[in-house]
């Protein structure tokens, strides 16, 4: 594999056009991928569930474009990575913003779903909300974990490097989503891109929400509410989370709020709205290198709490081809870093002719993207649907995870912007 100086340049210099052309040409891929998928090759059963009104529609939609934006940010991480500048954020805002815009958009998604469910339902049942968390998360995280530990024993040519019990400590680590070097691999993260670390985000605002309903949703003795919110900021600190992250589930929560009033869901439908909604995501990518901070999580709230209430945006939201990459984002998610160091840095990589080129990078991620989505699509329905399915079957099809809190007055807002599934 050589490297040209050159070329790396020349990818430096106009790098944020090249990714721009090349974000838009994976996006274009995914889609037709997926309208593939939904036409042709997926059972009908699981078309069906796509657009079901008991959900919220948008949010399924927009699931896909934020999980799908992390891949097309990762191709040129890594391809950085390549050219041995290290693994980090790339040199342009929009280029950075398309990877953290998205994980801080889920963890609004996050707070939005949760809390609204725990506002409208303050009798929640724990065990069945833990128990569920555990199946939507974990199946496909142990399969994850497991392919870095094959990854990394390929990498260090099936030899133990550290004593068993060593790397057994370091497996365990990452089953409670840290993310330590196993066998003394340097890389092992980046097998999966690094993407891990939000899970623990996740697993605290999930462990924290039953004590943020004590506090702010139930009637309580006050030194019962000291208690919570000493054991809400011990998880936060034990965890070493980062104040500027967590502050984006803030923007879930106002959207809740939002939403219960339906003249402020009808305020926010529209073509107005959804060009609104737009600018503020342009503005977070154009002018912020990240979206941590007061500016960024203001405008992605503004851009959330139309999405959460219903709009389409110009109908994208509801196509078919968005709402599966909407349902398989938690694959794409996790598992895009797996095709990219499978195909990109143990395949192309190896071809005789590959240089780190601009003309390269623009071809390999463009033909590694159908290949996240179809590999995506095979983890989801041999992974994660069924588990979902099991953990449905446990407590029944009105469980935690599938009960919708809305108010019929909101729900009435949402029907008529909404509307069936399409394309």
């Amino acid at each position: 594999m050589r490297s040209e100086l050159s070329p790396h340049m020349f990818l430096l210099k106009h790098s944020v056009a090249v990714f721009i052309l090349v974000g838009c040409l994976c996006y274009l891929e995914a889609l037709l991928v997926s309208y593939v998928c939904v036409r042709w090759i997926l059972p009908r059963h699981v078309v069906s569930r796509l657009g079901n009104q008991a959900r919220y529609v948008t949010i399924d939609g927009i699931r896909g474009f934020l999980a799908f934006g992390v891949y097309v940010h990762h191709t040129m991480v890594t391809w950085l990575f390549m050219q041995g500048r290290g693994w980090g954020g790339p040199p342009h805002n929009i280029e950075n913003q398309l990877g953290k815009t998205s994980v801080a958009v889920f963890f609004m998604i996050t707070a939005f779903l949760f809390w609204g469910r725990a506002q409208a339902c303050r009798n929640l049942s724990w065990r069945e909300f833990f128990v569920s968390r555990l199946f939507r998360i974990y199946p496909l995280y142990l399969f994850a974990v497991s392919f870095i530990c094959v990854a990394v024993a390929y990498e260090c040519n099936w030899v133990a490097l550290e004593p068993a019990f060593g790397i057994a400590k370091e497996i365990f680590k990452w089953l409670i989503f840290r993310a330590p070097v196993i066998n003394d691999y340097a890389a092992t993260s980046l097998v999966v891109a690094g993407v891990t670390w939000t899970l623990l985000y996740e697993a605290w605002f999930y462990l924290s929400l039953p004590l943020l309903v004590t506090v702010f949703l139930r009637r309580q003795a006050a030194w019962i509410k000291v208690i919570c919110l000493t054991l809400i900021v011990g998880l936060f600190f034990v965890n070493h989370l980062s104040p500027a992250i967590a502050a984006t589930f803030s923007g879930g929560i106002l959207a809740v709020y939002w939403r219960m009033n339906p003249t402020r869901i009808r305020l926010v439908q529209g073509k107005l709205a959804s060009l609104i909604a737009l600018a503020c995501l342009l503005c977070a990518g154009l002018l912020l290198y990240e979206p941590f901070n007061l500016p960024g999580i203001v405008l992605l709230s503004v851009f959330f709490v139309v999405i959460s209430s219903g709009n389409t945006l110009f109908g994208i939201l509801k196509t078919r081809p968005a709402l599966w990459l909407g349902e398989i984002s938690y694959s794409i998610y996790l598992c895009h870093g797996m095709v990219l160091w499978l195909v990109l840095q143990n395949f192309f990589a190896r071809l005789p002719s590959f240089h780190l080129t601009i003309a390269w990078y623009v071809l390999s991620a463009i033909a590694i993207a159908p290949l996240v989505i179809l590999f995506c699509s095979l983890t989801y329905l041999m992974i994660e649907r069924p588990f979902l399915d099991f953990g449905h079957k446990l407590f029944g099809r009105r469980s935690v995870l599938s009960v919708d809190p809305r108010p019929a007055t909101a729900l009435a807002q949402q029907a008529s912007p909404t509307g069936p599934a399409t394309w």
